[in-house]
């Protein structure tokens, strides 16, 4: 999930994605598509090739969350820290 999203790529996955609170913040904000049949994934992979903005705006989505994210552990730790 990540290593797409940060290249600036929209991202694709299956239905089962709930134990990733990434790929779920990543659906909310329409950066990335969970995929459920052949059907929904042809329709998703031709919207995303031929509506270049949708396909633009996705990726870039992807990659701004990562990229927010970045250095959220170090931060957990210190903040941690300071509590102990």
């Amino acid at each position: 999930t990540m290593e797409p999203a940060i290249c600036g790529q929209p991202v694709l996955f299956g239905p089962i994605y709930y134990n990733s609170p990434e790929a779920e913040k990543l659906v909310s904000i329409g950066s990335a598509f969970s995929i459920s049949t052949a059907a929904e994934a042809q329709a998703v992979i031709e919207q995303l090739l031929t509506d270049t903005g949708r396909r633009k705006h996705a990726g870039l989505s992807a990659r701004d969350f990562i990229m927010q994210s970045i250095g959220a552990a170090g931060k957990i730790v210190r903040e941690l820290r300071n509590h102990l």
